[in-house]
């Protein structure tokens, strides 16, 4: 492929109408996206992009400012059928992880803060690639629209890419270790953008969805989260129970009970750590639940009497540290405990 910079040159001398950048992008033998996607992937795969700092993540940056939304929503070949949705998923995973938190291999879920000392800075870059990508797709005019076959609408980019999106922010936007004050600014600008190209109000709106478009985007992130949040996988990224958390809490009625089934499990296995400050945020999650669920779907499949005795349990543990607990843990124990009472009444 040919150097991402001679690219961004011949993109750049094109014209203003769209058949005179079609033409233009055959006569100069620019490559169709699809191609230069893939190459870019296979860069950000290498083992060398950790050591030299995101040059490649610089070439995406770089391509993305300077390219126009025709050519990177179009194939010019006749014929060419490859998927560039998947492609554009495939890289914002691939950006994702190059600012991704190291894997923790210790049973207590946690690094020294010396092993994050380089994700804001990669957060931050990729948030703005990001930001590129989203105003990119975001323009509406005549050359970037789906009346051609060749082309894709920004939709289905958008679509595609949020629920990852989503995840990213909510991992690099909190107070934590991982972040500076830079990479949450970038991280809850690039929310914000998300929301708005998505054409949502808010970031409820944009997980939850409203009455007239339907669902939102959360039953993707929660199901892209999955894999983190058994019992042998959830400490092996120290972000994983904070993303959770930070999702559930702008999720409540009447929206929490679709979900039911795929935040309780999580909610459960935190509250039932040793450590304390897992259990308090595990009671919190099941706090939340409670407050958010309506009682006749808590009582189903026994429900109430799993949380309550998840709750009770606390009460008996001989760790001092655990008065922390008691403040928060008995308005939740106190209603699941009534709950309880009604699926034997």
């Amino acid at each position: 492929m040919e150097d991402p910079s001679e690219i961004i040159q011949k993109l750049q001398l094109a014209g203003q109408g769209r058949a005179e950048r079609e033409e233009h992008y055959q006569s100069m033998k620019v490559p169709i996206v699809e191609e230069v996607l893939k190459n870019l992937l296979e860069d950000l795969s290498t083992e060398n992009l950790r050591r030299d700092r995101g040059s490649v993540v610089d070439d995406v940056k770089d391509l993305l400012l300077h390219a126009d939304p025709l050519w990177l929503l179009n194939h010019y070949r006749q014929g060419e059928t490859l998927n560039i949705v998947h492609l554009y998923i495939d890289l914002t995973v691939s950006l994702t992880l190059y600012a991704a938190l190291p894997r923790c291999e210790t049973d207590i879920g946690e690094l020294p803060n010396s092993a994050y000392s380089t994700i804001p800075s990669r957060a931050q870059s990729v948030a703005e690639t990001f930001q590129l990508l989203l105003t990119k797709l975001s323009v509406r005019p005549l050359q970037a629209s789906s009346s051609s076959p060749a082309e894709l609408s920004p939709d289905s980019v958008l679509n595609a890419i949020s629920p990852h999106l989503v995840i990213f922010c909510a991992t690099h936007c909190q107070e934590r270790p991982w972040t500076n004050a830079a990479s949450r600014l970038a991280a809850d600008e690039l929310l914000a953008a998300t929301v708005q190209a998505t054409g949502c109000k808010t970031v409820v709106e944009l997980l939850c969805g409203s009455q007239e478009e339907g669902h939102g985007a959360l039953a993707i992130v929660l199901h892209l989260m999955k894999p983190q949040m058994n019992k042998n996988t959830w400490k092996l990224n120290p972000a994983t129970k904070h993303v959770f958390r930070w999702l559930l809490q702008r999720v409540r009625r009447p929206w929490l009970s679709e979900h039911l089934d795929t935040v309780l499990p999580p909610s459960l296995l935190f509250s039932d750590d040793y450590r304390t400050e897992n259990k308090i945020l595990g009671v919190r999650c099941l706090q939340h639940v409670i407050d958010n669920v309506p009682a006749a779907e808590l009582l189903q499949y026994n429900r109430a009497q799993v949380v309550y005795h998840a709750l009770f349990n606390h009460l008996y543990t001989p760790e001092a540290s655990l008065v922390q607990v008691n403040n928060i843990l008995l308005p939740p124990l106190a209603a699941a405990r009534m709950l309880s009472t009604l699926h034997y009444s």
